[in-house]
């Protein structure tokens, strides 16, 4: 099996509340300090070549794998909005082989799907590149031009785009059941557990669209961002009051009454429809 050694390593972690959606990969492969070829190009030059590298030469990879994230963020209100992207600083490592792989074409693919899975590159995704890798691999090991050097070079740059995607809304639904799920317990009926509130009931209607609306003036006497999308209130921007002082964004709130009557910070329970 091939040995190897490392420049630089970097683990690329999932953001919070985002999960992979897809990653894509691009590959370049190139000899890096080509030698300009000799002007012997008959048969006999390149049979003598094949019978040195045999014996002498070693071959050397050097993948570098670069990653990227990109994420992908849908709003409550179904929009999908692409957030600042994250560079990673590159995976370099180096391999070196005997060129007796070369002759049996299963060794030399075995070896560079080590090789891959070393510098971090997913296994269930590797056999496109590998032959193509193979193939720049004995192109650099049989061309004539490297007939006096001791060792050959083969470098494999890999770029990796990486999506991640977070539902806001389903965010928003799962908090819901799971608030739901606590009130819920033990619970034989809603009329019994009123005390202890309704759960995944919806606040009434015209109780929601009475709610006042305000300009959002920052300071303490107000929370300073809405804690359903996170995101923060921009000063003069509109925001929505509940009768406990707290506010959001009428979007956020609409969508969050619509399933649950309670508050999202201090659980207020706002008035339900009447049965």
């Amino acid at each position: 099996m091939a040995s190897s050694s490392s420049s630089s390593s970097q683990t690329m972690g999932t953001p919070t509340n985002f999960q992979l959606l897809q990653t894509y990969y691009t590959f370049v492969t190139w000899e890096p300090e080509q030698q300009q070829p000799h002007q012997q190009k008959h048969k006999k030059a390149r049979k003598d070549h094949q019978q040195e590298v045999s014996k002498s030469v070693q071959f050397c990879f050097e993948f570098s794998l670069e990653c990227k994230c990109n994420y992908l963020f849908q709003k409550l209100n179904g929009q999908r909005v692409f957030l600042e992207p994250e560079q990673f600083p590159a995976v370099i490592k180096t391999f070196t082989i005997d060129p007796s792989f070369f002759k049996c074409r299963n060794q030399l693919y075995d070896s560079i799907a080590y090789m891959l899975s070393e510098v971090g590159f997913d296994k269930d995704i590797q056999g496109a590149p590998i032959e193509k890798i193979a193939s720049a691999a004995c192109k650099v090991a049989n061309s004539v031009s490297n007939t006096e050097r001791s060792m050959l070079k083969l470098r494999v740059d890999i770029v990796a785009n990486a999506v991640y995607f977070r539902n806001q809304r389903e965010e928003v639904l799962a908090r819901l059941l799971r608030e739901s799920m606590d009130e819920n317990e033990s619970r034989e009926s809603m009329v019994e557990n009123e005390s202890r509130g309704y759960g995944m009931v919806p606040a009434c209607k015209t109780a929601v669209n009475n709610l006042k609306k305000l300009k959002f003036k920052g300071g303490d006497s107000m929370n300073s961002k809405c804690t359903i999308c996170f995101d923060e209130f921009e000063v003069g921007s509109e925001v929505t009051s509940l009768p406990c002082k707290h506010v959001f964004h009428g979007e956020c709130i609409g969508s969050w009454l619509g399933t649950s009557h309670l508050c999202p910070i201090c659980r207020f329970k706002m008035p339900v429809e009447v049965r």
